[in-house]
């Protein structure tokens, strides 16, 4: 498998720095080549940066040819200030397809990339949370090969989940449809915004 670049950013709240660093760690045992955008580090009120420096992170790596994914360190609150920065910014110029990954928060963002520039998203655990370092064998594994997959980088090796349904749709045997979907409160706050999320057609989960 090719190395995978990651640029890791902070859209949201204040990065805990030593959870933070343990799960880099943890990304870096696992092959992947990782550079964190300056702002991760940073504290400004409830924020890692403002909201034009926390949209320009963003910026930075979506434009980056060397950048093959970019992971949010954390969720909380605040990707939601950054959607009509970046959308003024990439109004003209679009960035290349690459992939997000995140989950909280960062479901706007993710819904985002997704409508706006047809990334693939993600809803994946991020760095900085402690349980990122005690993630089983098999679920990074899955999460690597997931990620290399959306890069090109790997075959998409297969798995085997059951559903069991409520209600089992009468005529239906296979369901085949993309997945989307993320955080309840943040779908529910961007209903009514031009950043409203999209499921028609599609199977929608919601965390």
């Amino acid at each position: 498998m090719s190395q995978i670049r990651v640029g890791i950013i902070a859209p949201s709240s204040v990065v805990p720095r030593a959870e933070f660093e343990l799960g880099v760690s943890t990304l870096k045992a696992n092959h992947f080549d990782i550079q964190i955008h300056p702002s991760v580090y940073g504290q400004d009120f409830f924020y890692p940066a403002s909201d034009e420096a926390r949209a320009q992170a963003f910026l930075d790596y979506a434009f980056d040819p060397a950048i093959d994914v970019i992971w949010c360190a954390r969720g909380g609150y605040g990707a939601t200030h950054l959607l009509p920065l970046i959308d003024k910014a990439t109004r003209r110029k679009k960035p290349k397809k690459k992939t997000l990954l995140g989950y909280s928060d960062a479901t706007a963002l993710l819904e985002f990339t997704r409508t706006r520039y047809d990334w693939h998203s993600l809803h994946a655990p991020m760095p900085s949370l402690r349980t990122f370092s005690l993630l089983k064998p098999e679920e990074m594994g899955a999460l690597l090969n997931l990620t290399a997959f959306t890069c090109k980088k790997e075959k998409l090796k297969p798995y085997s989940f059951k559903l069991d349904f409520v209600h089992r749709p009468k005529g239906f045997t296979t369901i085949d449809s993309p997945l989307v979907g993320g955080n309840l409160f943040v779908w529910n706050t961007l209903l009514g915004t031009p950043f409203v999320g999209n499921a028609r057609g599609k199977i929608l989960f919601l965390e």
